[in-house]
């Protein structure tokens, strides 16, 4: 029960928030959650971001959404893509007067047409160095989940902390584009499921659908705009936040929260508590 029974010890280890104030989760009634991530293995961070709406929501959403992707000449949405005018916006001028007013709505689409959002970010340096070393030693599924996975996994145990409790009877169908990893990512959802953690009582389900999914889109958005941002904090470039970025998080049902270096560091010892205190979830040596 590797996951929420360090639930409550890790809460602020892995949120730089200081006081309820600043976590800016709505509790709501939704019916499905796409999840997807930003950075690569070369980047030095990877942030899962996810939105949250109801099918009536989502309905309008794509409406509006299939709207800008045709007047923008493109089929699917890539966030790297259209920030950069390549692939399908190679077409399009980059900052020119249509980049920029495509840009804002897109973001208005998705501050229009979801009910809540949500991103968390990880260091990968300090992930590999610090964590992955002792999840290592775990001789479940949770061994073999990329650091994509576990960036998932918290984004979506704070959206159910703080987003979703449990006494509101709001639930939540979780679908994560598809994609290297996301195989191991969801059987390890379902395996935390199964043992009955709490934080997952909100989330009926876990599968994969393909990106041309319109709101998979809107959450590939979310998690480059904070994929950016963190990025930022962990080198220190001191950049203003995007005006994309802003547009989004002014809406209050949106929030991005990361654990860098000193956020890991103090997770570190209850994991290791954790694994010394469970000798089932040690690797067995081959024999």
């Amino acid at each position: 029960m590797l996951a929420v029974s360090l639930l409550d010890s890790i809460g602020d280890a892995l949120h730089p928030a200081r006081s309820a104030k600043d976590r800016r989760f709505v509790a709501i009634k939704v019916n499905r959650i796409y999840v997807d991530v930003g950075g690569g293995s070369e980047h030095t961070a990877i942030v899962a971001g996810a939105y949250v709406a109801g099918q009536p929501t989502w309905r309008r959403f794509g409406v509006a959404w299939r709207d800008v992707l045709r007047d923008a000449g493109a089929r699917v949405f890539h966030a790297t893509d259209f920030f950069q005018c390549r692939g399908e916006f190679a077409h399009i001028t980059l900052n020119s007067p249509e980049h920029l007013e495509l840009a804002k709505r897109f973001v208005g689409v998705a501050r229009r047409h979801t009910a809540a959002g949500f991103a968390f970010g990880l260091h990968q340096r300090a992930y590999d160095e610090l964590i992955a070393p002792e999840l290592a030693r775990v001789g479940t599924s949770h061994a073999h989940v990329t650091i994509e996975g576990y960036a998932i996994l918290t984004c979506l145990m704070l959206g159910a902390q703080f987003g979703l409790p449990r006494d509101s009877g709001r639930t939540a169908a979780v679908i994560l584009e598809d994609g290297p990893g996301m195989g191991a990512t969801i059987e390890l959802l379902n395996h935390i499921k199964a043992l009955g953690e709490e934080w997952t009582t909100p989330y009926l389900s876990f599968t994969t659908m393909a990106k041309s999914q319109y709101p998979l889109q809107s959450a590939d958005l979310l998690a480059y705009e904070g994929w950016k941002k963190i990025t930022d904090v962990f080198e220190g470039a001191g950049r203003d936040t995007r005006k994309s970025l802003t547009a989004l998080i002014e809406k209050l049902t949106v929030n991005v929260s990361y654990a860098g270096e000193d956020e890991l560091t103090r997770f570190k010892p209850y994991l290791r508590r954790f694994l010394r205190n469970h000798p089932d979830y040690e690797k067995r040596p081959q024999m």
